[in-house]
């Protein structure tokens, strides 16, 4: 398992803490039933959007990743999608200051919402849909050792 993927798992469980979203929220695609159909709004899709990383040949071998994520709040109307995307806002960043995700390996700073385009209605299905969208991030370091 890569440390990418665990960071990813880290936000997930983050955002399926939410009681309205346990269960609701896909990795790249909308989370399906038992049966393989998409489930029903309300729930979340993340999408990894950056995965920026740096090395600091002089001090360290390893690599600073400033990882990104697209979520998709969907709803059955816009503002049902804004709902959404306000639950997940709220666990993210409740009151507007980001939490410090917990990766197994890595310290990681506060996640930050780092874009809010908009909204879109999605009438390639049916019935159709709406996302609200949002970008979060944050920096993930290898955790040091303790001696």
């Amino acid at each position: 398992m890569s440390a990418e993927f665990d960071e990813t798992v880290a936000l997930r469980a983050l955002v399926e803490s939410v009681p309205q979203l346990v269960g609701r929220v896909g990795v790249g695609s909308a989370p399906t039933s038992g049966d393989g159909k998409v489930l029903t709004p309300p729930y979340a899709v993340i999408t990894q959007s950056n995965e920026a990383t740096e090395t600091d040949r002089f001090s360290s071998p390893v690599s600073t990743r400033r990882p990104s994520w697209i979520f998709h709040a969907v709803g059955t109307t816009e503002l049902g999608a804004v709902q959404v995307l306000g639950w997940i806002d709220a666990r993210l960043r409740p009151g507007g200051r980001g939490v410090i995700p917990v990766v197994p390996g890595r310290a990681t700073k506060r996640i930050t919402r780092l874009e809010r385009p908009g909204n879109a209605e999605d009438n390639a299905v049916q019935p159709s849909v709406w996302y609200a969208i949002a970008v979060y991030g944050f920096e993930s370091n290898p955790a040091r050792p303790t001696t």
